[in-house]
């Protein structure tokens, strides 16, 4: 009867604790399940101004183990937000690695583009070794365009962290499914 008593104890506790955390930053809120109970920070930064955009971050930290960045761009002019051409601009970055899956899916409730295993270079741009990455990207206002066969937007979404380890690949596919950002009016 304790084992079973302990087993509900331990179901109850790892649904408690994994919840939906919420940032706000700037004029977005940033909504996500990353469906751990481990320990871990998130941080809002920005927002960071240049002539052409202003950016925000929303850092994803477990201390000594990985961090996981969101981020968001707001252009001042309208850019190209073709899944297909961001796709093929990832795909330049893996081409022949067996290791890589870069294909367009839905990320909250949106067209974008899903890579797995993208390479992660230094500081003079060499691949490190055993060093992988996930990222997302996505538009949270593309439209097609009146003029030809294409999409644009302002504000994009570009999601990035380790992909190493079965860990990493569960934290990766949880805020897949559960990201959302929300602009404020």
């Amino acid at each position: 009867m304790k084992f079973y008593a302990f087993l509900a104890l331990l179901l109850f506790l790892s649904v408690a604790s994994a919840a939906t955390e919420k940032k706000t930053i700037g004029p977005f809120e940033v909504a996500f399940d990353l469906n751990t109970t481990e320990n871990h920070t998130v941080e809002a930064l920005g927002p960071a101004e240049t002539n052409v955009s202003t950016g925000y971050t929303v850092i994803i930290d477990f201390a000594n183990k990985s961090t996981l960045g969101i981020y968001i761009s707001e252009t001042k002019e309208l850019d190209d937000a073709t899944p297909k051409a961001t796709q093929n601009a990832i795909k330049s970055r893996v081409m022949n690695d067996p290791n890589a899956s870069v294909e367009i899916d839905t990320i909250d409730g949106r067209e974008g583009v899903v890579a797995f295993g993208v390479p992660v270079y230094n500081e003079q741009l060499q691949p490190i070794e055993n060093e992988r990455s996930f990222m997302y990207v996505y538009w949270l206002d593309s439209k097609k365009c009146e003029c030809g066969p294409v999409y644009v937007g302002k504000t994009r979404v570009w999601v990035v962290g380790p992909w190493t380890s079965e860990w990493d690949d569960s934290i990766a596919r949880n805020l897949l499914k559960t990201l959302k950002i929300t602009k404020k009016s």
